[in-house]
């Protein structure tokens, strides 16, 4: 069987897109079924000096990655806008729908691109269609592509609701969050140990949030909140690992604005080394946004199978989306966008280690289930 995944990525890049996208074509290609599967992938400028994409993401290379020579806008974006972005999307999309079935001619054809599956929709192949975020205007697209899949597959319930408001047939759409690879995150190491290695103070009560310091992932809830601590004068310090440079630098200004002394601004830093940073970690933390669409019910972030399967204390805000997830069993909730409550949660969960060690251990026996071959198996089957 043969199986053209069509990406409009960068490999690699810091975005957890192109961690996921890895994950779950090894997935596809390792089910036992005789997959030949091609990631095709624009051929762009890339600024991490990486050489083997499949080393850096602990991924099998069992799969074949193709760049297609494709002009890139992006780095004239501060020129030309939006249009940079538009101008890479119809390339692409028209790029990769030509070489998917006029060379390809694959069996299946599984992106997360509708605009690319919109020009092969009347082509020979099973198409499937992975959808991340609900855009408004891309709606039309959604109902025009549907007909031609054999399933539309999303990662929360709240996108399912949002395909079903606009038309999509229930029967369609396969609900299938997000996962992990288990043993990447429950490593042999103790946390001392890990700490060492990081350069990290061993006897400093240690918070730790890695991904993106996007609006919506939260990242000003987290310094207020630790403001919050700082003029409480209580011994715990903020450790942020990842986030894109223009990010870090806006953190950064925050922070010296505020004169915040308890948080450490790591930036981004290779993806193997997120489990050591987990396993550094007194807590782990999300601070997701209910003001945003995608973070209020359409996210399902691979940190918080990463946080479950480093087996860490994790406290969350109780969005829709995340409680798809976590519930007062497994995690620590608080009030989204309430500095005060995640603050006073924290030193609860730091000055409880009884009670969060019986919320990992839920957490730990949860996980189990979202690993990349269970998701790559419920979506074939359903498909």
């Amino acid at each position: 069987m043969k199986i053209s995944y069509l990406a409009n990525i960068r490999v690699p890049s810091e975005k957890g897109e192109t961690l996921q996208i890895m994950k779950m074509c090894s997935a596809l290609a390792n089910s036992g079924k005789d997959v030949d599967l091609e990631l095709v992938v624009p051929r762009r400028r890339n600024t991490m000096k990486v050489s083997d994409p499949f080393e850096y993401y602990g991924v099998e290379e069992n799969f074949k990655i193709t760049r297609l020579p494709i002009v890139d806008f992006m780095p004239w974006r501060f020129v030309f806008g939006k249009w940079a972005f538009r101008a890479n999307y119809w390339l692409f999309s028209h790029f990769a729908a030509f070489y998917a079935c006029r060379i390809k001619n694959p069996d299946i054809v599984y992106s997360r691109d509708w605009r690319t599956l919109y020009l092969l929709r009347n082509g020979n192949c099973e198409l499937i269609f992975e959808l991340h975020d609900f855009r408004p205007q891309d709606s039309e697209g959604y109902k025009a592509i549907e007909p031609a899949c054999s399933s539309i597959v999303v990662i929360t319930q709240g996108l399912k609701k949002k395909l079903i408001s606009i038309g999509i047939p229930e029967k369609k759409i396969v609900i299938a969050p997000d996962a992990v690879d288990i043993e990447e995150f429950d490593i042999d190491i103790t946390q001392s140990e890990a700490r060492d290695k990081l350069r990290l103070d061993r006897n400093q009560k240690l918070v730790i949030y890695t991904g993106h310091l996007f609006r919506w992932k939260g990242a000003h809830t987290l310094i207020d909140a630790f403001e919050i601590l700082h003029k409480q004068e209580y011994e715990a310090k903020l450790v942020l690992v990842g986030g894109m440079e223009e990010d870090i630098a806006r953190v950064k200004k925050s922070i010296s604005e505020k004169g915040i002394e308890n948080i450490i601004v790591v930036g981004h830093r290779p993806y193997r080394e997120i489990s050591l940073y987990l396993k550094a970690a007194d807590i782990v933390v999300m601070a997701d946004s209910m003001q945003y669409d995608i973070s209020r019910e359409y996210t399902s972030p691979l940190k918080l199978f990463q946080y479950m399967a480093a087996r860490k204390p994790i406290v969350a805000p109780t969005t829709p989306a995340l409680l798809e997830i976590l519930n007062t069993d497994n995690a620590w909730p608080y009030s989204p966008d309430d500095p005060k409550s995640l603050a006073t949660t924290l030193k609860y969960a730091l000055e409880h280690p009884d009670e969060s060690e019986k919320k990992v251990e839920h957490a730990w026996q949860e996980v189990k289930k979202y690993t990349w071959v269970n998701r790559r198996d419920k979506i074939f089957k359903d498909s």
